[in-house]
């Protein structure tokens, strides 16, 4: 899974993003609000990792993007919790892609023809 870790405090952001690297996910770290807009329009990822003094970036990421997913962090959380919660997010990705994998599959309706207000 590809993630962006967002924090002003360089040790924590690169702390983050080295646990999760070791969690086999793929990795960048940032250091400020307005570089992580700048790589959200251009690089793809899956899930942004904030803390919780970033709620207004994560408005702002989830306003003008339709991915990737958020996650604020607790000061609080441990690193098996803060792995534990990027599973999760994983987990409920690969849900949701297998989702759109099967309905194209089935041929998403094309035996049934569309109408305007479909």
């Amino acid at each position: 899974m590809k993630i962006l870790v967002v924090d002003d405090e360089r040790p924590t952001a690169d702390q983050i993003a080295d646990l999760l690297r070791k969690h086999e996910h793929c990795t960048l770290s940032l250091y400020s609000p307005a570089d992580a807009l700048k790589h959200l329009r251009h690089i793809w990822f899956d899930l942004v990792i904030l803390d919780m003094r970033s709620a207004e970036l994560a408005e702002r990421i989830l306003e003008a993007f339709l991915h990737p997913e958020v996650l604020l962090l607790d000061t609080t959380d441990t690193s098996e919790e803060l792995v534990s919660k990027v599973k999760q997010v994983e987990q409920q990705l690969e849900l949701e892609r297998q989702q759109v994998f099967d309905f194209l599959q089935s041929g998403y309706g094309e035996d049934e023809p569309c109408t305007p207000d479909q």
